[in-house]
């Protein structure tokens, strides 16, 4: 037999390999990969990290705790399938406080003109709402930005229409709908 078949072989069957890749996929998404970065694509990089994790969970309780799922089949699983919401709730949760942290420390207000809406249907008539608005900052460079926004906020706003938004001037991507403001706007 060929070496290098020889040592994947001895890797993917070491019962340490998903633990360790489990370690370093956490370290990856909670660490390496910057919270401005998290933050803008949460959603994408939670549903990748998230999968990984489910499938390194699965990994894992096959090599290290291969009784415990014969014994208990579905409540192995039950618990490897936990981690992917676990890993996105809590992942998603490292974005919106780091966006949260942004405005409080770094906010500043802008008048804005909403670029484009959308509006994503899906199940059980639940959607999925938000608005491009595009603003300069303080040194004038222009911006545009993302907003999340709820069902009665996206009747509330029309293409064109100029509102007042709070960004965070170190990233400027991350901003909301300054409502405070627009009452005196």
């Amino acid at each position: 037999m060929e070496p290098e078949k020889t040592l994947k072989r001895k890797i993917l069957s070491n019962r340490l390999t998903p633990l360790v890749l489990m370690a370093l996929n956490l370290a990856l998404f909670f660490y390496v990969i910057p919270p401005d970065v998290a933050s803008e694509y949460s959603v994408s990089l939670a549903l990748v990290g998230s999968v990984s994790t489910l499938i390194l969970s699965f990994w894992f309780a096959i090599m290290v705790v291969p009784k415990a799922l014969d014994k208990a089949p579905v409540a192995v699983g039950l618990l490897c399938i936990s981690t992917l919401f676990v890993f996105g709730y809590f992942f998603i949760l490292k974005g919106v406080e780091f966006s949260s942290d942004e405005l409080v420390k770094y906010g500043q207000y802008a008048e804005a003109v909403v670029v484009d809406k959308t509006q994503v249907y899906g199940r059980r008539g639940k959607t999925i709402q938000d608005m491009d608005v595009s603003f300069n900052d303080a040194y004038g460079t222009a911006w545009q930005a993302e907003i999340t926004l709820s069902e009665r906020e996206y009747a509330q706003f029309q293409q064109g229409q100029h509102v007042v938004v709070q960004y965070s001037a170190k990233h400027p991507k991350i901003a909301r709908v300054a409502y405070e403001k627009m009452r005196s706007y």
